[in-house]
């Protein structure tokens, strides 16, 4: 016989889930699950050992098994003792985080005061790490400038070049395309998501281009919550995009597809086949470009005027021909 767990997100009974143990445990089953470990976070003021407690209460109606991980959120004279007395119990992961100020965020004294004790019983700490601090703070002009120095002579050291494109992972600040034509040497930034077709902008009396990112064709649509796990999903999501915008290029109106994979992501073989099934698709269409961000961003520059583009990258013969050739239907890979 055999058995699966699943570690839960979803704290049944609040955290605005309709879901208690009951009905949560069984369609765990349905679904072959027959262990939910859950989180027995504190309510300000609480202990740790009294929200365990509480969520051994509510678990009482479970249809599966229920296992708990630990949570400290602030520590006092008692804690190290309340840890120790979990452990007896069987609770011996002990959830930590470094955010929520106010809420749910246990400080570095805290951090470590959990750790040394882990140690010493053989616990095992489950940390949601960001730093809170970063988070809160409004980077200033001069820190943004130096990052961003930074950033670019990792590049060049890794890589050996500057990258020829910017985007950040978060959400750019009000200085940062400034920055980035101060810095030099860019040929476009993808830090917008409000348009399917790049378009030019003035910074600081430039002329500087702008390469549209999505959301929408993502490869995070392939894992959950953000969409359906089954690759053949996303998929054909892609592959209508592509025929729609066909269908308006064929109309006079060619578009660009931006499709942002991860190799975490669209690299593990079920989810490559869904990209392989993209490609293959493309690569029947005649009039589809499946191009670099920067070979788009050097055929609109080509094609639409603007400054010269810096020369960090040399096009291939191939790129040139193609980019000559379809440059009006351009679609993203």
């Amino acid at each position: 016989m055999s058995t699966r767990t699943a570690t839960s997100n979803a704290h049944f009974g609040n955290h605005r889930t309709s879901d208690v143990h009951e009905s949560a445990s069984t369609a765990a089953l349905f679904g072959g699950t027959t262990t939910v470990v859950d989180f027995a976070i504190p309510a300000p003021g609480q202990t740790p050992t009294e929200a365990v407690d509480e969520r051994i209460a509510l678990a009482a109606d479970s249809r599966c098994n229920v296992a708990l991980h630990g949570c400290v959120v602030d520590w006092d004279a008692g804690t190290a003792e309340e840890l120790r007395a979990l452990s007896a119990r069987g609770i011996n992961t002990v959830k930590l985080f470094t955010t929520y100020r106010g809420k749910f965020m246990a400080g570095p004294s805290t951090v470590k005061n959990v750790l040394e004790v882990l140690r010493s019983t053989g616990g095992l700490a489950y940390i949601h790490a960001e730093c809170n601090d970063t988070i809160e703070r409004v980077m200033s002009e001069d820190e943004e400038r130096a990052n961003i120095e930074r950033a670019v002579a990792s590049f060049e050291q890794t890589s050996g070049r500057r990258p020829d494109g910017w985007y950040c992972r978060y959400t750019a600040s009000t200085n940062t395309r400034r920055l980035l034509v101060e810095n030099g040497g860019y040929t476009y930034d993808s830090d917008a998501y409000n348009d399917d077709l790049p378009y030019f902008v003035d910074v600081a009396a430039t002329e500087h281009l702008i390469a549209p990112y999505t959301l929408t064709y993502n490869d995070a649509k392939m894992i959950a919550p953000f969409g359906s796990e089954n690759p053949k999903v996303f998929a054909e999501h892609v592959i209508s995009a592509v025929e729609e915008l066909r269908h308006e290029g064929l109309a006079g109106h060619p578009k660009m597809l931006s499709v942002g994979l991860h190799p975490r992501l669209a690299g593990q073989a079920g989810r490559a086949r869904a990209l392989r099934m993209i490609i293959e698709h493309c690569l029947e269409a005649p009039d589809v470009w499946i191009a670099r961000r920067i070979d788009i961003a050097r055929a609109w520059i080509d094609r639409f005027g603007a400054s010269t583009v810096p020369a960090s990258t040399p096009e291939s013969d191939t790129d040139q021909a193609t980019g000559r050739k379809l440059r009006g239907e351009i679609h993203e890979d």
